[in-house]
């Protein structure tokens, strides 16, 4: 008579890398979710807001986040733009570049305003229903869309990685 050899079990170490990994993929994919999808529905409600003409009233450039290394220093610039629109009979300030916060280093943000000096007309989009909202560029970047687009299959192999965390911490778990 043939004996057959026990279905051999998964070890508590394989139990744990296999949940670090799917807490990994659905972290990874939640983030990218929460962060990309608002920004496209906003986006996308900005589709009906008037265009107008503005001025830049400053432009600036403070300094966000210093990285040092043994060998160089490196520094990001937020790049702020202070402009006035006019909509509806009034004129507003807004401050608003895009969905996202705009980040340069030294010599793109240095040109960046250099480029904007007082005075300089600009193309303003405003909330017809809340002219006090403005945006400069009311676009969705490609960025915007990776991170809407990606995060979702993330979170589903997430979800299915759970799934098998949960059969090995229950093989793992069973009495021979």
């Amino acid at each position: 008579m043939e004996t057959t050899a026990p279905e051999p079990r998964p070890t508590v170490g394989l139990a744990i890398v296999n949940g670090l990994i799917t807490a990994f993929f659905l972290a990874a994919g939640v983030f990218l979710v929460l962060r990309g999808w608002p920004a496209v529905i906003e986006g996308f409600g900005m589709r009906d807001w008037r265009e107008g003409a503005g001025w830049v009233v400053e432009a600036r450039m403070p300094e966000i986040v210093r990285e040092r290394t043994d060998y160089k220093s490196k520094a990001f610039y937020t790049l702020e733009l202070v402009y006035d629109y006019e909509a509806a009979g009034r004129t507003y300030r807004g401050e608003r570049t895009g969905l996202f916060p705009d980040t340069a280093q030294w010599q793109p943000a240095k040109a960046f305003v250099r480029s904007h000096p007082t005075g300089t007309a600009l193309r303003v989009w405003h909330d017809p229903r809340n002219p006090a909202r403005s945006i400069l560029d009311p676009s969705i970047g490609a960025g915007t869309w990776f991170m809407a687009i990606a995060g979702l299959p993330l979170m589903v192999g997430g979800g299915v990685g759970l799934v098998g965390v949960a059969r090995t911490a229950r093989l793992v778990l069973r009495k021979p």
